[in-house]
């Protein structure tokens, strides 16, 4: 057995699935160690972003706010934006002694000019709580721009630039800036995110989780049946990076796309489905005011340290409840913290003990 957290690294840290060149970058101060205090301080910053698949370097300068209430009004008016005498006066004053962080990732193949995309961050003095409130205040409505308003949280506030115009020098070289943006501007997050969701498990080698899988851009969970969800030809990708505030996940015995009933693939890609001993566990976190284990099940049983084993149908006067896997009952779970969750399953000749002991390994 090997202990398997159910992790989802937050850019900060490779991606499950990445090779050792192709990692998630972030740049962090570096680690402070006291050399008579033997604990080791990691000062982590805010942002993270992912490079992976683009040639860039990057560079980090410290800059004072440079803003003045003469500015950001000229700014504010010619982006339509309108406030009392005085506003960005009391405005600015908030952001005294402030030093804003600058990224600059700069494109290293050749391209055309700009080569640099920059991404600038500000503490949040005004405490801003919207999107909306930010760019009423910062917005630039000229092109060309080096810091408009993208994404905000409660300690910091996002600036991003623009790549110029969209002028070509009708080299045919690809615009250095555009390049570096569409990879990572989509990817910038703020804040340091849980590093794991809520349980881990002891899971028998080749066991897998997932919070779901992608299929043409649209998000959905791999639980069904090979219906008109997927088409014959169509094959979702598995899911292996774990979002930690995902409300369900999915533990599953095999890297392969589970497939109950419905449809059979296509010929071509029939090797990347699995349907025959294959489980699926679905993990579920629950309110703690739910009562668990339910008062309306069929049967409740202990199972002691928290579990309890769960009967959700009679298969005697309900058969159909176990139809293509299903299970007629399930598992609960209520931790110390008193955080609550359920199990359900569906499987295809895999031992109940296999899949009960899987449950009775989660612990947060």
């Amino acid at each position: 057995m090997k202990t398997i957290f159910l992790a989802a690294v937050a850019l900060l840290f490779i991606g499950f699935g990445c090779t050792p060149t192709e990692q998630v970058k972030t740049v962090t101060n570096p680690v402070v160690e006291n050399p008579i205090v033997a604990p080791v301080v990691e000062v982590v910053e805010p942002l993270s972003y992912s490079i992976v698949g683009i040639p860039v370097s990057v560079s980090k300068d410290s800059e004072p706010f440079e803003y003045t209430s003469d500015n950001l009004r000229a700014e504010a008016e010619g982006c339509g934006f309108q406030h009392e005498e005085g506003y960005f006066d009391e405005l600015v004053t908030k952001f005294s002694g402030v030093t804003k962080t600058i990224y600059n990732f700069k494109y290293t193949n050749d391209s055309q000019e700009p080569s640099v995309y920059i991404v600038t961050l500000v503490p949040n003095k005004p405490g801003y709580t919207s999107l909306e409130q930010f760019k009423q205040d910062f917005s630039v409505c000229a092109a060309g721009g080096k810091a408009y308003p993208k994404m905000l949280d409660s300690d910091w506030l996002l600036f991003v630039s623009s790549c110029g115009s969209g002028y070509s020098d009708g080299s045919g070289k690809p615009i250095g800036c555009d390049e570096v943006r569409k990879v990572v501007e989509p990817t910038l997050k703020l804040g340091v995110e849980e590093k794991a969701w809520r349980l881990s498990f002891d899971l028998p080698e080749g066991w897998v989780m997932t919070d779901g899988c992608e299929l043409q851009g649209k998000t959905v969970y791999c639980v069904r049946n090979l219906t008109d969800n997927y088409s014959r030809e169509s094959v979702p990708e598995l899911d292996l990076d774990i979002d930690p505030q995902a409300d369900v996940i999915y533990l599953q015995n095999s890297k392969k796309i589970a497939l109950f009933g419905g449809v059979a693939p296509n010929d071509t890609v029939k090797d990347l489905f699995q349907s025959e001993n294959i489980v699926q566990i679905k993990v579920s976190t629950l309110d703690k005011a739910e009562i668990v284990p339910p008062t309306d099940s069929v049967k409740n049983e202990d199972l002691g340290n928290g579990f309890y084993k769960v009967t959700t149908c009679d298969i005697v006067t309900t058969p159909e409840c176990e139809i293509y896997g299903q299970s007629s009952f399930e598992y609960y779970f209520v931790a110390a913290s008193g955080n609550k969750y359920r199990f359900s399953f569906i499987s295809q000749d895999v031992p109940e003990s296999v899949i009960q002991a899987v449950v009775l390994s989660a612990k947060e």
